[in-house]
């Protein structure tokens, strides 16, 4: 007997490669029949898969999954396949809900990482081969590997090749295109959404896809105050869908605050938040609550605003909502109040603030352009030193300051003292839109936003906003220049 051609070994290999991604392709579709949350977490389509029968299971979940089916049973699939002559015929050919419900008895949930991570690597490792690469001389060492280190292996490789090969950088004329770059600007393309208020979007240019932006205070402060009313009331107005990721104020307070904002800034009515818990409103109040009412029913479209509490908060279950909100509902901007450690994380220690910087990252990864391009606001407590220093910064966060590594907009918050307000021996001067210098009332309230990092502009001056926080009135009055502490 003839020895077998180089060809025929390849070919030999690829199918071995084919035959063992197999069993991850069913591992991968059993699990997502099983959870078709999961489905937000692959990141596949039907291209990723080789086998027939898996690539067929696997589309028709995704379509159901995308018409926001969020179970599946014997009933859901035939109906959906009866629809079609060739679907169904497949259908039955490949044993129909009885393949998916024996499969479904054996495969464990958490071991879905793995399983996704096979089919990619497997996939990797195919592509590769098909180009030649000599991966069948090297598979004894790449099959133990993980896609990460297989990835950083071939990476220097390719590094060594090119080593001594000097690559002439493209020259390019910075005289061409400049007209298309000032119509691209005035189009608007570089614009973030708008804030409601302009001073405050003027600074840091709205909320720009594919960037975070945190916003931090101390407790009690008012933090989900001010997120509502720069949020919020854009989203009704332009029906820009927003979902609120909370795991501190469940969905009545934030109902509330949104009805005492209507009253108060649209209606301009008179209504403090305080009479929630008094009750037994009067009959004008409840006119106007009703009024208040009925125009967030009108204006707001249904599922234009999605909220979410979380009974104990994991980076990991809100990245996969707002993969889910993204997804299936083109949901472009979301609030995360507030951020913490996960759960089930060791507190005050090192390791513990190191795990909040790498959810940090995670997030990130999912929301910057290259990925999903998301704004995500994000809102955070200031470390307990902010309270004895009358400037903020990063350093103001504490131990845990690394963590607007991939922020973009950095705001950090904290009410006026009286020594700040007119008559002071801190006397704040504010300098308003139009140039006039004004001073603090005493009487009134207002906050300092000091922006601690803002890629969008300056930070060495702040922003100053009179607020009622007992009515969710926020108006931005100007800005001053507080000198840092010594």
């Amino acid at each position: 007997m003839s020895e077998k051609t180089d060809k025929q070994r390849r070919e030999e290999f690829r199918e071995m490669l084919t035959k063992q991604k197999n069993n991850a392709e069913s591992y991968v579709v059993l699990s997502i029949y099983k959870n078709p949350e999961l489905m937000h977490d692959s990141n596949l389509t039907a291209d990723d898969f080789h086998n027939l029968e898996w690539k067929y299971y696997f589309a028709v979940a995704k379509k159901l999954i995308e018409k926001e089916v969020k179970a599946f049973d014997d009933i859901v699939i035939g109906v959906a396949v009866s629809e079609n002559e060739q679907l169904q015929k497949m259908y039955d050919d490949f044993g129909g809900w009885a393949t998916i419900q024996n499969g479904m008895t054996f495969v464990q949930e958490e071991n879905f990482d793995s399983y996704l991570a096979d089919i990619k690597k497997t996939n990797v490792m195919l592509r590769l081969h098909d180009l030649n690469f000599p991966v069948m001389e090297k598979f004894d060492n790449y099959k133990v590997m993980s896609i990460e280190k297989l990835q950083s292996s071939l990476e220097k490789v390719l590094a060594s090749v090119f080593a001594d090969v000097d690559i002439e950088e493209t020259v390019e004329d910075l005289s061409i295109g400049l007209w298309d770059v000032v119509l691209e600007a005035h189009e608007g393309k570089m614009a973030g959404f708008p804030y409601a208020s302009s001073m405050l979007t003027e600074a840091v240019n709205g909320m720009a896809l594919g960037n975070i932006t945190m916003m931090s205070a101390n407790s009690g402060m008012g933090k989900t105050f001010l997120t509502l009313s720069q949020i919020l009331p854009n989203m009704i107005a332009f029906d820009e869908k927003l979902l609120i990721l909370a795991n501190e104020e469940d969905r009545k307070k934030w109902q509330r605050e949104i009805i005492v904002w209507v009253i108060n800034n649209v209606k301009k009515g008179s209504f403090e938040k305080k009479r929630f818990q008094q009750g037994k409103f009067n009959t004008d109040e409840m006119t106007t609550l009703k009024e208040a009412t009925d125009w967030l029913k009108e204006k707001m479209k249904k599922g234009i605003i999605s909220f979410v509490n979380f009974t104990s908060f994991n980076m990991n279950k809100a990245i996969r909502m707002i993969k889910k909100q993204a997804s299936v509902h083109g949901t472009k901007y979301f609030i995360l109040d507030t951020l913490k450690l996960d759960s089930d994380s060791v507190n005050e220690n090192a390791q513990a603030w190191l795990s909040l910087q790498q959810n940090m990252v995670k997030l990130y990864d999912v929301i910057k352009p290259s990925n999903r391009n998301l704004h995500v606001w994000v809102t955070y407590q200031l470390g307990k030193s902010a309270m004895m220093s009358r400037y903020l910064s990063q350093n103001s966060l504490g131990v845990s300051k690394n963590v607007v590594d991939v922020v973009s907009t950095l705001m950090l918050v904290r009410k006026a003292l009286d020594s700040e307000k007119k008559g002071g021996t801190n006397e704040v001067k504010v300098k308003t839109k139009d140039g006039k210098i004004i001073e603090m009332d005493k009487e009134k309230e207002y906050f300092i936003m000091f922006l601690g990092k803002n890629r969008m502009g300056e930070t060495h001056r702040q922003l100053v906003f009179e607020v009622d926080m007992g009515r969710n009135i926020v108006n931005g009055i100007g800005t001053c220049r507080i000198e840092q502490d010594f």
